[in-house]
């Protein structure tokens, strides 16, 4: 019998039935933590059992059925980026162990989990340095918590593509820190962890990202092509003023100001048209038609744009100068 089960069969005779506990997540920049706590059969023998670290992502993917389908007793503890950024790792830990542990607790009568003592846990617990190399138990837990995470990253990589979570699940990989810079943070990114709350000032999701208007603009660009605008100038600067896009469609030239905002804050993006820049506008607007030779009507519009990049949306205030 290999050391993983021996270690879990003496721990049995000497305190009964336990649950392995083990988690995921707890050094990436981005996504949740992950605890999982598993109750297996006394006789459980599972091929290939290991700590996760060293398992491919195709053998735990095996390995991750075959658990769920034998444990005894099964719970996920899941703390998401904001509540960690809230109350800090150290508490985050606990609750997600709390998470996984309570509808664990009727199936043992102690948890085994992985690492140093984490105090101020309400169920009986043991705890055991390098666990998941030592423990069954364990090792299955963290197994069950790894799959679980990576495939709450693929889907956040479905809903935020620009980061790449599907190659690096949140953690801090050159590609990901220059992804973070070059298109801000999303709501997924932990705000409290370096280098994002060194990047991005105090660290609170209401900032605005780094570059946010230009992305916006750009995003912009590509809205109004895709509705049948054609781009005639982005950016016209004049002594007088700027348009951010000058679109045409079906005669008409819409002179266009893209405002960027948050979630909530919309209206403060909007007060920022106001009447100094409507009059800029007005005088690059002019000074535009007067080169350009343009014959057909003409209107200003305001697009704001809102949400964070890779999730913008887009809402259109034609005529928005006039009365």
């Amino acid at each position: 019998m290999s050391e993983i089960f021996a270690y879990d069969t003496g721990f049995r005779a000497l305190r009964g039935p336990f649950a392995g506990v083990d988690e995921a997540g707890r050094g990436p920049l981005a996504g949740p933590l992950v605890a999982c706590a598993v109750v297996l059969p006394a006789d459980f023998v599972l091929p290939g059992l290991a700590d996760s670290k060293v398992l491919s992502d195709s053998r735990r993917r095996v390995l991750a059925p075959a658990i769920r389908e034998n444990a005894t007793a099964l719970g996920t503890g899941v703390v998401s980026a904001g509540e960690i950024d809230r109350m800090g790792m150290a508490m985050a830990l606990k609750l997600a162990f709390h998470r996984a542990m309570d509808p664990v607790a009727p199936a043992c009568a102690v948890f085994l989990v992985d690492g140093n003592p984490v105090s101020g846990l309400s169920h009986p617990c043991a705890f055991l340095v390098k666990g998941d190399s030592k423990s069954a138990s364990v090792a299955a837990a963290g197994v069950v918590a790894k799959v679980t995470r990576d495939d709450m990253l693929l889907k956040l990589h479905e809903k935020y593509p620009l980061y790449g979570f599907s190659g690096h699940k949140g953690y801090g990989s050159a590609a990901h820190i220059d992804a973070i810079r070059r298109y801000g943070p999303c709501p997924e990114h932990r705000m409290s962890f370096a280098p994002l709350k060194f990047e991005t000032g105090d660290g609170l999701f209401h900032d605005t990202p780094p570059n946010a208007g230009r992305l916006a603009e750009e995003f912009a660009a590509d809205w109004l092509q895709g509705r049948g605008f054609s781009i005639r100038e982005r950016n016209w600067r004049t002594r007088n003023g700027e348009v951010d896009i000058i679109a045409v469609r079906d005669g008409t030239a819409a002179f266009i100001e893209v405002k960027h905002a948050l979630k909530g804050s919309e209206h403060l993006a909007l007060a920022k048209v106001d009447n100094l820049r409507r009059r800029r506008i007005t005088a690059a607007s002019s000074e535009w038609l007067s080169v350009s030779g343009f014959r057909g009507d003409c209107r200003f519009d305001v697009l704001l744009v809102t949400g964070y990049p890779g999730t913008f949306a887009v809402e259109v205030y034609e005529n928005a100068f006039q009365g």
